[in-house]
Formats: C-alpha cells, structure tokens, sequence
C-alpha cells in the first residue's frame, strides 16, 4: 500500500514537473475531501449588564457630628451619632444596609460609592472591624476628656455654610454690577 502511495506521489510530481515545461495545467485528486474553508464569525459583544445601585438614604443631619482620628484607620469617625460615618479625603462616607455612600459635605446628597473608590482604611477592614476601632478610641477619650491626646474634627455647621454661600454669591452679584457699570461708562 505505501509502495502505491509513493509511486502515485512520484508520478504526480514529475507529470507536474513536465506539464510545467510544456506550460499545460495538471492536477492530481487522490481522492480527499477538499478543505472546507473556516469563516471565523466576529465575537458578540458582551451583553451590558445594568447594574443596580442601592438607592441613597435619605440621612437628615441636623447638627454637625463630631469625628475622632482612629490612627489604625487612618480616618475620622463619627461619635455620639446614631449614624455610621466617616471623615477622609475631604469627603464623607456613610455606612448604611451594607453599602458605602460618599458626599462631599455631612448633611448629603448621597451617591453610592464603590468599594475601589473608598479610601484605604475603609477597603481594609470589614465593617464592624471599623466599629471596633472606633469605639476602642471613643473609650479613651472618655476616660480622660481633659488629657485626651487623639485628634478631633468638627465640620462647619451647615447654617454657616449656607451664610458663605450666600454671601459669596453677594459678592459676585455686587461684582457683575460694578463691571456692568464701568461697562456702560465706557
């Protein structure tokens, strides 16, 4: 049989080898399917999940809380509040039905933040680890208020923000007024 295959092979190539000189086209079938050409079809693109945020609560403050630096943290947390927030980066995380949401002053508006845009110590440590550190700096101020060495913050009440507000926006209305003016003298 391989004696055949091989007298079949040289055959084939000196007839082509032949009809090249003689400038005529030969082909050879032995009798195998020709290859089915591959289309590659272009891959779906991947289907666009929506992703369901939870809804923000809705958190009304009607004081500024107060928050102690927790060194294990690296953050400020709130005490004597019936609330489970943070103080880090400018920003203010609240903890609320297993989900974090950022605002950029206490009193909201609220928007869920995911895990990766958390700060560090908050994406370290679980939740009630936090707790666990916040009550263990609470309890040593406690036992010494006068002498406590930690650090406190204490945001500006919302009332006084609100005044800046308005008196900034005072100002820029005297402002445009007084370039209006000039404006029209010239």
């Amino acid at each position: 049989m391989k004696k055949a295959i091989w007298a079949t092979v040289v055959i084939a190539i000196t007839g082509a080898a032949t009809a090249a000189q003689a400038g005529v086209d030969f082909h050879v079938n032995i009798g195998l399917p020709a290859p089915v050409p591959v289309v590659a079809a272009p891959a779906p693109p991947p289907a666009v999940v929506p992703t369901a945020y939870p809804a923000p609560p809705t958190l009304v403050v009607e004081q500024a809380p107060r928050f102690i630096f927790a060194p294990e943290l690296g953050l400020y947390v709130a005490v004597d509040v019936p609330y489970d927030m943070t103080y880090a980066d400018g920003g203010y995380y609240l903890y609320n039905a297993g989900y974090w949401y950022y605002s950029p002053s206490y009193w909201g508006p609220w928007t869920f933040a995911p895990r990766r845009e958390l700060p560090a110590g908050l994406r370290r440590y679980r939740y009630q680890q936090v707790r666990q550190f916040r009550e263990h700096e609470y309890r040593s101020y406690l036992r010494d208020r006068d002498h406590y060495r930690g650090y406190w913050y204490a945001p500006v009440p919302r009332e006084r923000m609100e005044r800046r507000a308005e008196h900034r926006e005072e100002r820029r209305d005297d402002r445009r007024e007084y370039r209006e003016h000039w404006d029209e003298r010239r």
